[in-house]
C-alpha cells in the first residue's frame, strides 16, 4: 500500500528547470547551492519512496511523491551503535557550504566534546589548517561537503589538506546519496561518508580514527 501527493509548481522556467534536474547543483536562484531537490530525492529514496517530475511547457512542473504506508506501529528500539568518546576536546575541521549543517555539526561535536572549526568553502578550510599547524594544535578529523557551488569541493580541498597534515582522517558529507564518489568514498581518500541529511546517531556511526595519536596529526615537514 502506498500513499501518493503532488503538488505543482508555476510557469516561469519550469521547462529549464526540469530539464535540470538530474544536476544536483541546477538553481534558478541567485543565491543558493541548489541542492534541495536532491536532498528531498534522498530521503524519498531512503524511505523506499519514488519522486517523479513532470513539466509542460507554459503550464508548469508537477512533482509526485509516492511512499509506502507504514501498517504497523513503529517498534522502537535501542540504537545499537557506540557513541563518540566524550570530553577529549578533538579538533575537528568542518567545511559545508549551507549554514543549517553547519550549525547542526557544531552542536553536535560540542555535545560529544569535540572543538569543530566551521568553514564554507575548500579554500577557507586549507586556510584554517595553516595556523592550526603552526599553533601546534593540528585538525585529527576533517568532515568535508562534496560539492560547493562555486568553490573548491570536499575532493580537492581533501588534496590539499593532506598536503599539509598526511594522516588526516576525511569523511565527506553529500545531500546527493547516488553520487559515485559517496559509493566509492575509500577510493576517492575518505575513510567515512554522511549522507544528507543525517543526524546525531548517524555522526556517532561515522568510522573515526583512534584520535590524537601522533601518527593521525603529524604535519608535513617540508624541505630542510
Amino acid at each position: 500500500m502506498f500513499v501518493c501527493a503532488s503538488a505543482m509548481r508555476g510557469r516561469a522556467s519550469m521547462r529549464r528547470s526540469a530539464s535540470a534536474s538530474s544536476n544536483p547543483t541546477f538553481t534558478t536562484k541567485e543565491t543558493g547551492s541548489g541542492l534541495g531537490l536532491a536532498t528531498v530525492y534522498a530521503i524519498i529514496y531512503q524511505h523506499d519512496g519514488h519522486l517523479e517530475v513532470a513539466s509542460v511547457p507554459n503550464e508548469g512542473t508537477t512533482f509526485t511523491i509516492t511512499l509506502p504506508v507504514a501498517v504497523l506501529a513503529p517498534i522502537e528500539e535501542t540504537p545499537t551503535y557506540q557513541p563518540l568518546p566524550t570530553g577529549r576536546g578533538a579538533r575537528v575541521l568542518v567545511m559545508d557550504d549551507e549554514p543549517a549543517v553547519l550549525e547542526l555539526l557544531a552542536k553536535a561535536l560540542a555535545r560529544l566534546g569535540y572543538d569543530a572549526h566551521l568553514t564554507e568553502s575548500g579554500q577557507d578550510a586549507v586556510q584554517a589548517c595553516r595556523p592550526a599547524l603552526a599553533q601546534h594544535r593540528p585538525f585529527e578529523v576533517a568532515i568535508l561537503d562534496l560539492t560547493v557551488p562555486g568553490g573548491m569541493g570536499g575532493v580537492q580541498a581533501l588534496e590539499a589538506l593532506r598536503e599539509l597534515v598526511p594522516g588526516l582522517h576525511a569523511v565527506v558529507s553529500s545531500g546527493y546519496s547516488r553520487d559515485p564518489i559517496l559509493a566509492d568514498h575509500r577510493r576517492h581518500g575518505f575513510q567515512g561518508m554522511l549522507p544528507k541529511p543525517y543526524s546525531i546517531g548517524d555522526l556517532a556511526r561515522v568510522r573515526w580514527p583512534r584520535l590524537s595519536r601522533p601518527d593521525c596529526i603529524r604535519p608535513r615537514r617540508g624541505p630542510n
